[in-house]
């Protein structure tokens, strides 16, 4: 028998599949419109871009936020850099919180890419 820790890993890793292969795609994805009209001033970072990429399944993992449980980031290429957003799984909607260029996931995913 699989011990609490085992159990508590797989079912983490089926969340995340179900999330990464059926709700995110099938999901309407939203965001608040002020945040978008700030990361287009701030960032030069328009929303209804990454939507597209995610709803197109072009991006490069989804990770659960270790920070804040019950969130996700979606790690994807958007301008030729690597980008992290945070998202919030609804039962009927995905939430975007914002967008935002790392340094280290640009690390990680370009270096994988060689």
């Amino acid at each position: 028998m699989a011990s609490k820790s085992e159990d508590e890993f797989y079912l983490n890793i089926n969340l995340t599949l179900y999330i990464h292969y059926t709700n995110i795609v099938c999901m309407e994805i939203t965001w608040d419109p002020q945040k978008q009209k700030n990361l287009m001033l701030e960032r030069g970072i328009d929303l209804e871009e990454i939507k597209g990429l995610i709803e197109h399944n072009d991006y490069l993992d989804i990770l659960e936020n270790a920070k804040k449980p019950g969130q996700y980031m979606i790690v994807l290429e958007y301008k030729s850099y690597v980008h992290i957003v945070p998202i919030i799984v609804g039962k009927e909607e995905v939430v975007l919180k914002t967008c935002y260029p790392s340094r280290k996931a640009n690390k990680k995913y370009k270096e994988d890419k060689k």
